[in-house]
């Protein structure tokens, strides 16, 4: 079963983190406005790329950031925190979460992930609702974690029309190289493949690439604009 394109632009995922303002991590850098060029190999039609401009806004009212595209098809996709501090903490160190709930609508379909936490910030599970029985949504249950408190497994269970049950998540993180590695295997209805993150200094994702069999997938970003999240 191969990966439908809408779920290789999922997988490219992107965040920010860096550490200014009034002492560390008073204030981390999110993008307002980029550009993502993305290249897969070994279609049947051959090659493909395609590159979308997103512009993204924070509202600080409700602790959210909001991100959309019109390009192919239109998406937008918004992360809610439960605190500015776990806002400004997000991605530190690269690949440790603190979001509450994320959504992406894109093809009249919307997914919601919500997300629990333990008494340590671990992440614990993130469950997923879809809107229709032909959208594709992944819930997560995670541990154990790295000594960091991000997690280095999870079991992927599929919601709506992602038949996925059962599949094994693992993740590496290189904090010199500034890299994540997510590998999917195993489990009954699912597709292994592996995606590598690399962030900047900055703790924003800059690259990454995909691969799934023969299929290959390579996506850079290009910024345009950055803002700041600050705790005051």
């Amino acid at each position: 079963m191969p990966i439908d394109k809408r779920t290789i632009i999922s997988l490219i995922i992107f965040a920010a983190l860096p550490e200014c303002g009034e002492g560390p991590n008073a204030c981390r850098i999110y993008l307002t406005n980029f550009s993502r060029t993305t290249t897969t190999t070994d279609l049947p039609q051959g090659p493909v790329m395609t590159t979308n401009s997103w512009n993204c806004t924070f509202d600080r009212s409700t602790i959210t950031t909001t991100c959309t595209t019109t390009a192919g098809p239109a998406s937008t996709s918004t992360t809610t925190w439960a605190s500015i501090d776990d806002a400004v903490a997000s991605e530190h160190p690269i690949g440790k979460f603190t979001h509450r709930t994320s959504r992406t609508t894109s093809d009249a379909c919307v997914i919601t992930n919500t997300l629990s936490y333990d008494l340590s910030g671990r992440a614990t599970s993130s469950l997923a609702t879809a809107s229709a029985t032909t959208c594709k949504g992944t819930s997560l249950v995670y541990g154990p974690w790295d000594p960091l408190g991000r997690p280095i497994l999870a079991t992927v269970f599929g919601v709506g029309a992602e038949t996925c049950m059962g599949g094994n998540m693992t993740l590496s993180y290189d904090d010199a190289l500034r890299t994540v590695t997510t590998t999917h295997s195993g489990g009954v209805g699912c597709v292994s493949w592996t995606t590598t993150a690399r962030y900047n200094a900055d703790g924003i994702v800059i690259a990454s690439t995909l691969s799934q069999g023969s299929i290959s997938a390579t996506s850079d970003l290009s910024i345009v604009s950055t803002a700041q999240i600050c705790k005051h």
